[in-house]
């Protein structure tokens, strides 16, 4: 996806995988070669080096949906792990950052991780990105 839409992976924090692994290569298939992904050890030591208007986070904490934000070209969009998402701690210092993808039944909490980046992904760009002529 990162590929497909000239979009920069950043991976922060603890990894639940290898970078080097055969599965994760074969998961990205040929394009693995373009992808160059950035990675940072430590979450609050990435946000210190961001501009405070520069980033937004996804949450099921969020209370504001995710077609209620206005996203800007090059905007930051920040996802927790798919298994603990953010801590609260960190939560607590962004509330007005934090957006959500509202589910229609209540029986489901969240989409996977990678349903959520394409869906909000995709929005920011419509919004953020002049049609191809």
């Amino acid at each position: 996806m990162c590929v497909a839409t000239n979009t920069c992976l950043h991976l922060v924090g603890k990894l639940g995988f290898l970078l080097n692994s055969s599965r994760l290569k074969r998961a990205g298939l040929d394009y693995w070669e373009h992808l160059h992904p950035q990675i940072f050890p430590d979450l609050s030591l990435y946000l210190e080096q961001l501009p405070p208007s520069s980033f937004s986070i996804y949450s099921t904490k969020g209370k504001k949906s995710y077609l209620e934000k206005k996203y800007l070209p090059d905007e930051i969009l920040i996802f927790g792990s798919e298994d603990r998402g953010f801590p609260a701690s960190f939560l607590s210092k962004h509330p007005e950052k934090i957006y959500c993808i509202p589910m229609q039944n209540q029986l489901v909490r969240s989409l996977n991780l990678s349903s959520s980046v394409a869906v909000v992904l995709f929005e920011a760009l419509r919004q953020s990105q002049k049609p191809e002529i």
